[in-house]
């Protein structure tokens, strides 16, 4: 037993200094950001509040407790109701006051400007916490335009400059954030900045914004469940369970049947009594519409449910981001080659909310993989890239993830662009993700190829453990017995699916 031991030792000492030799250690790249960096936030990235022109404001958004909880209680008797005659015109108009009372005083009105008195409750940190911080945070009013709050980054910008006495900064932006840190550089350049991370970028829009806002609402069945098990509680071995037994019973189906013979006959009224007035006033999800719907959008909303209405306030802004961004995206992303740091993070293998055609792509639920990566070729959620497939790019750096579900090479930046399996949009809890983008901002030249620590290829969140860690190579996730024989019964459904059809 003894020598057994002491033959392990040694083997596991060879390992070592194999692996220091023929791998980059992580002390070996520096996580230390070259400027004094910034977090710009995405859509709904903090509260808002009234009475801002008060001692005494409060809370409009994200809603209280008490307020979520006088919302479930007013809901029961409409859900009851629609549960025992499936009224689907009567369920939205219930629906109405609920959110109404819910989101109301966070709504923008008819020319997409906020309430008086509504924002945010920020002031900038002191120049002594700017200068000993890292990082600090930009934060902003999420539902306004681009183009303003990027006026307003431009100043804060400034200050956090004049406050460390450097010449530049650093942002690192999510989702929305990167909409505003654009509208930043298409008014005020790039001179400022030695270093931009796009994490989760919505730069470029989402698919099922711009298809809510086309008219274009459908249920998936079997991206229901897919979403379901996403969720935090059906993320778990009892919730994954009873995703599968649902799956089994043909649920998912069902409910694709029920609301593709339904919903078309209140998309118009779901459109005008709760979509147009919680967020298709808000110039910021106006943004957020890829340039491949946007013509559809404006006709849809603004042609026919909204027709005969004067919206001239809000169409103006819209043609001022049109102007000032969306017609100049090109130009504004050629801008940030001559940025030292760059790079882009995106997050795939996550179900995409199912309500709209384009659902089955991959995503991080939110946002796609081709919008988010700047032009990857990703596999649909489930799928993976066809047989023998070989990378767009000829090159000899490898692109394709081991996975075989994205395509690298096709992306603008594709030696500088990572991808993270299994993280949510939202998934906040940055744990080492943050050291990948101090290293991207601390390292001139710093490309997927440069760290053994962060390659291309990443999976967050293996068993529990928070972290971002190599996809070759990772634990795999843990399954329970239960799950394992309901995975066998998944598999005789779809053979006896396949032989029927």
């Amino acid at each position: 037993m003894k020598k057994t031991k002491r033959s392990l030792a040694v083997l596991l000492a060879l390992v070592m200094v194999c692996g220091a030799l023929f791998c980059v250690p992580a002390a070996a790249v520096s996580g230390t950001p070259a400027a004094p960096v910034i977090y710009v936030h995405g859509f709904m990235g903090c509260s808002l509040y009234g009475g801002l022109d008060t001692d005494s404001p409060y809370q409009i958004f994200g809603p209280t407790d008490a307020a979520i909880k006088d919302t479930v209680g007013s809901a029961l008797v409409p859900v009851t109701e629609f549960l025992t005659h499936a009224d689907w015109e009567k369920l939205v108009d219930d629906a109405t006051p609920v959110m109404q009372n819910l989101l109301g005083p966070s709504y923008c009105d008819e020319n997409g400007d906020p309430a008086p008195n509504t924002g945010v409750k920020w002031s900038y940190p002191s120049p002594e916490e700017v200068r000993s911080s890292v990082s600090t945070e930009f934060e902003y009013d999420w539902r306004l335009s681009p183009v303003l709050l990027g006026q307003q980054l431009a100043a804060y910008i400034d200050y956090v400059c004049e406050c460390t006495g450097k010449p530049k900064v650093s942002l690192i932006c999510h989702s929305y954030g990167n909409c505003v840190g654009m509208a930043y550089v298409a008014q005020y350049g790039v001179d400022k900045l030695d270093g931009f991370v796009y994490n989760a970028s919505a730069f470029l829009g989402e698919t099922y914004t711009g298809e809510l806002f086309s008219g274009n609402l459908v249920v998936g069945g079997p991206m229901f469940i897919n979403y379901l098990r996403s969720n935090a509680f059906f993320g778990s071995d009892a919730g994954k369970a009873l995703c599968d037994v649902l799956e089994l019973m043909f649920v998912g189906d069902s409910v694709e049947q029920i609301a593709a013979q339904n919903l078309p006959g209140v998309m118009d009224k779901l459109a005008r009594q709760i979509f147009i007035p919680w967020f298709g006033c808000y110039m910021s999800i106006w943004a957020m519409v890829p340039d491949e719907y946007y013509a559809d959008a404006r006709a849809y909303i603004f042609d026919h449910c909204l027709a005969g209405e004067d919206r001239s306030g809000m169409l103006a802004k819209l043609d001022e981001f049109d102007r000032v961004v969306r017609s100049r995206r090109e130009e504004i992303l050629s801008q940030m080659e001559s940025v030292a740091h760059v790079g882009v993070v995106s997050r795939y293998n996550v179900q995409m909310a199912p309500v709209s055609p384009g659902c089955g792509a991959n995503s991080d639920g939110t946002i796609d993989v081709k919008y988010t990566s700047f032009g990857a070729t990703a596999a649909d959620y489930g799928e993976t890239l066809p047989d023998g497939y070989r990378q767009a790019a000829h090159t000899d750096v490898n692109y394709l993830s081991s996975d075989r579900v994205i395509d690298a090479s096709t992306c603008r930046w594709p030696e500088k662009t990572w991808f993270i399996k299994d993280m949510k949009h939202d998934a906040m809890t940055y744990g080492n993700l943050q050291e990948l983008f101090y290293r991207i901002l601390g390292n001139d030249g710093y490309t997927v190829t440069a760290d053994a620590d962060f390659p291309q290829f990443l999976i967050y969140n293996v068993n529990g453990n928070d972290l971002v860690l190599p996809l070759a190579g990772a634990p795999k996730q843990k399954t329970s017995f239960i799950l394992k024989l309901l995975e066998i019964f998944k598999l005789l459904r779809k053979l006896f699916l396949g032989f029927i059809a």
